[in-house]
């Protein structure tokens, strides 16, 4: 999505160019650099007030809302979070798993995206009806089980969780959502909308992440709810690389100690085929009951199944008889299935909503025995639990499996339905052909040169592996830390860049020999073991903080690996230089090279081994770097 850079940049860097071609450039070709100055500076004019249409992906969820008849985008603002786009059908109606009991009229809904990507229905509150129609999803499970006087909304997106808890009139709610544009949206660009309840008491709304907002919270609640896991229908699996912290074993025992004795946790998801975000979910919900000592976890966990939805309800305390009771109630009356209760029975498992075969439930037994682990070892796909350090929940392809999920979903279906995985594989296979070649092809020409040709490989090679796979897991361990990717990446990136550059300048006073080479090398090596094993403690010890404070802790953390790291590429050509010149410029193409594959090998890594084995292996590549110098040191320098 566009987003339009400040008018003064353009012309403040027209500027800057102009007074540097005066000073540096030679007379003669002044006349030239003006010209290429002002082309410059006119196609920046241009495309700041002429901004390029982009077209929209076909896999994202608005292109395909655009498609329903009389659809308008009625609101549209440029965000720090990226582009938020209201839009508005009379045909547009939103109601996840609604109960074939519902015999009213379905009231239209705004759907909400960002960057074209689903967000969330904006449930009007104007009248009874569309208060009621939440009664009739299975999202209402745990106000039929008891009274849920304070509410925890964490993530509330366009606020259909809040209108839902107003509407069982819970006495305090408390709406968690990081994106801190959408609130001003809904409440000023909507303001005329009385259907908004956002402006509406009881509810409290805070701009913060959830997980900063679980670390801060001192109180207690009776019910936290989330969101509506995925829309309808998103089976691509483009959310594959994406954190969600939210959805981790460590958040939801966050919110189970936020929870009053009798308070619940509630999530609901949309029943996917192949199984995956239920089964997901469910194994994340034992794990995190299982490590609160918890022995029989069926006792606290209800589960109810509509035609196209299931919610998963976690009591802090065993369910009581009469909570069970009115599930079944519940169900019975929605023509809803319970999917687990303590004494459930198998006939009442699926009897309005049938499903082809028994694997949905012998699934879920299969969680709930002593036996889960070695049946999560054994599903077609990747169903165990997210964790801070792999918290890609929505990632669930296993490559040992590709050949029985193209069995289950047909051969030239397999890409599409875990389409973000295979587009970062297929990425880093063809940058790392176009890289191998582009190191390789140098060395005809660099054939006569002596044999210290495997140092450069290795150091500059190193050196770019080690640098980029660093940078990319601290991006996306400050991802949870300051709650969105926008901020992680631009704290990241310009304390990296900053650091390094006073590091490469402060190295011009150094020596450029073999022992200082190996000694930087093996001092970046233990610095990024340390962060390996303590980065991630001190950022959950501080993840409350505010956002000023947050840049000077993610500054300080920055800096004292990127300082090292900044010094050992300038320390290193200056080396080369004075043992082989001619190898310059194939040592600037191997570290720029591997630095580029690096990029796209760090975001597979992490998804299979996580952050932690990343970051050793940003380690060992420093490691390489120096014993390469140290072993190389006889035929490089000679010393």
């Amino acid at each position: 999505m566009w987003i339009g850079l400040p008018a003064q940049l353009p012309a403040a860097t027209g500027l800057f160019s102009i007074v540097g071609g005066a000073i540096l450039i030679p007379l003669k070709k002044k006349i030239v650099f003006a010209f290429a100055t002002v082309v410059a500076l006119f196609a920046s004019f241009y495309s700041y007030h002429t901004p390029p249409t982009l077209k929209l992906s076909e896999f994202k969820s608005l292109s395909r809302v655009l498609n329903v008849p009389e659809t308008q985008i009625i609101v549209e603002q440029n965000t720090p979070h990226g582009l938020v786009q209201i839009v508005s059908s009379p045909a547009l109606r939103y109601a996840p798993g609604l109960s074939l009991a519902y015999q009213r009229q379905i009231p239209a809904s705004d759907l909400v995206f960002n960057n074209g990507d689903w967000v969330g229905a904006r449930l009007m509150c104007r009248n009874a009806d569309s208060l009621h129609l939440l009664d009739y999803t299975t999202v209402a499970a745990p106000f039929i089980m008891n009274t849920r006087n304070r509410v925890l909304i964490l993530q509330a997106r366009a606020g259909m969780l809040m209108a839902l808890a107003m509407a069982h009139r819970s006495q305090q709610i408390i709406a968690v959502e990081p994106h801190t544009a959408l609130f001003d949206i809904l409440q000023k660009d909507l303001a005329d909308d009385a259907g908004s309840p956002i402006l509406r008491s009881p509810v409290t709304a805070v701009n913060l992440d959830p997980r900063s907002f679980l670390f801060s919270d001192t109180l207690t609640h009776d019910l936290i709810l989330l969101p509506m896991l995925d829309a309808f229908g998103e089976s691509s699996g483009m959310y594959a690389l994406q954190e969600q912290n939210l959805l981790t074993s460590e958040a939801f025992t966050g919110m189970w100690n936020r929870l009053t004795p009798e308070g619940v946790i509630a999530v609901s998801t949309w029943v996917d085929y192949p199984l995956r975000n239920p089964l997901r979910l469910l194994a994340t919900v034992v794990e995190m009951l299982s490590s609160a000592g918890i022995e029989n976890v069926a006792d606290h966990i209800a589960a109810i199944r509509s035609w196209g939805t299931i919610t998963f309800v976690v009591k802090r305390t065993p369910l009581r008889d009469k909570e069970i009771q009115r599930v079944r109630d519940f169900c019975r009356q929605m023509m809803f299935d319970p999917a687990l209760l303590p004494d459930i029975n198998p006939n009442e498992r699926d009897r309005y909503n049938q499903v082809s075969d028994s694997l949905f439930f012998r699934s879920f037994d299969a969680l709930l025995s002593s036996d889960r682990s070695e049946f999560i070892d054994g599903y077609d796909f990747n169903i165990r639990p997210a964790t801070n350090n792999r918290p890609y929940f929505s990632q669930f392809l296993r490559w040992k499996s590709v050949g029985r999920l193209a069995e289950l979903v047909g051969q030239s279906a397999v890409p599409f339905v875990e389409i973000g995985s295979w587009i970062v594989l297929i990425t880093l296979i063809q940058i790392a052909g176009a890289a191998l070649l582009l190191i390789l092809a140098p060395l005809f020409k660099l054939r006569s040169i002596a044999s210290h040709r495997m140092w450069t490989l290795l150091y500059f090679g190193g050196l770019g592996m080690g640098y980029m796979l660093f940078e990319i897991v601290c991006i996306q361990q400050f991802v949870l830390f300051f709650g969105h990717p926008v901020y992680a990446t631009a704290a990241v990136i310009s304390a990296l860049l900053i650091v390094s550059g006073v590091g490469s300048f402060v190295s011009s006073r150094l020596g450029a020999t073999s022992t200082i080479v190996f000694r930087l090398s093996v001092l970046s090596l233990v610095i990024i073991l340390f962060y390996a094993y303590a980065l991630h403690s001190v950022l959950l010890a501080t993840i409350a903080i505010p956002l000023e404070a947050k840049a000077l802790v993610c500054i300080s953390l920055i800096a004292p690996p990127a300082f090292v790291m900044g010094m050992l590429f300038p320390l290193g050509l200056r080396f080369l230089a004075g043992k082989s010149e001619a190898q310059l410029p194939w040592a600037w193409g191997i570290n720029g090279s591997v630095s580029v594959v690096s990029t796209a090998l760090a975001s597979v890594l992490v998804v299979e081994i996580g952050f932690f084995f990343v970051m050793i292996f940003s380690a060992t590549a420093y490691g390489i770097a120096a014993i390469a110098t140290r072993l190389g040191v006889k035929n490089i320098s000679g010393e």
